[in-house]
C-alpha cells in the first residue's frame, strides 16, 4: 500500500504526547510523490535526495512553493545537520524512505542510512513522529541485506537505546510503520 493522505493525517494527528507536527522532513525524495502530498498539510516541508537526477527533478517541481525545501546530499549527513542546526525544538513528522536499490544510482551498496537517520532524530529529544516506509522489505535481504535487521521492534529499540521513550504503530496491509517519541 502506498503512503496516502488518510494514513499521513492519521499518523500526524495521533501523536499522544504533543500537538500534531507542522513540519515534515522526508529522506529519499525520488520523484516527489510524498513531498507533493505533504506540501498540502504541513507549514514547512524538507525533502532530502542523494541522486542528482531526482534532486533536480524535485527542485524543478517544487521551487515555486516557498515552504518546500529540497536538500541535496546523503540523508545521514543532511538529516543530522537539519536536526542539529535548522529544525526548531517542536514536534516534526519524519518520513524515512532513503535506501539503496540495485537499480538506483543514488546510494552505493552497503550504505543503508536508516540507523544513522534514527540516531540523528533521537538526539533531538522532541516528541516527533517517525514513519519508516517499505515494510514489505522488513526482515528480508531484498532489496539489500541490511533490511534483514529492520523490524518495528528493532526501530523502537534503536530509539530506546538512545534514551528515548518510543511507542510503535503498525497496521495490517500498510507499507509503513510509525514510532511516536516522547
Amino acid at each position: 500500500m502506498k503512503f496516502h493522505v488518510p494514513i499521513m493525517l492519521e499518523l500526524r494527528n495521533n501523536q499522544p504526547k504533543a500537538q500534531p507536527p507542522d513540519i515534515f522532513v522526508e529522506t529519499g525524495t525520488w520523484k516527489g510523490g510524498t513531498t507533493a502530498l505533504a506540501l498540502n498539510f504541513f507549514a514547512d516541508v524538507h525533502t532530502i535526495e542523494r541522486s542528482v537526477v531526482h534532486h533536480i527533478g524535485a527542485w524543478r517541481t517544487f521551487w515555486t512553493y516557498g515552504h518546500v525545501h529540497c536538500h541535496f546530499g546523503d540523508s545521514r549527513v543532511v538529516l543530522a545537520s537539519l536536526c542539529e542546526l535548522v529544525l526548531p525544538p517542536v514536534p516534526v513528522f519524519f518520513y524515512l524512505d532513503a535506501h539503496w536499490f540495485r537499480v538506483d544510482h543514488a546510494v552505493g551498496k552497503g550504505e543503508f542510512p536508516l540507523w544513522a537517520e534514527i540516531e540523528a532524530i533521537a538526539a533531538r529529544n522532541v516528541a516527533d513522529v517517525v514513519v519508516v516506509d517499505d515494510v514489505h522489505s522488513f526482515g528480508t535481504e531484498n532489496p539489500e541485506p541490511a533490511w534483514k535487521d529492520v523490524t518495528l521492534e528493532n526501530i523502537v529499540k534503536a530509539f530506546q537505546n538512545a534514551g528515548r521513550v518510543a511507542t510503535g504503530w503498525e497496521r495490517e496491509g500498510c507499507d509503513q510503520v510509525a514510532v511516536y517519541l516522547e
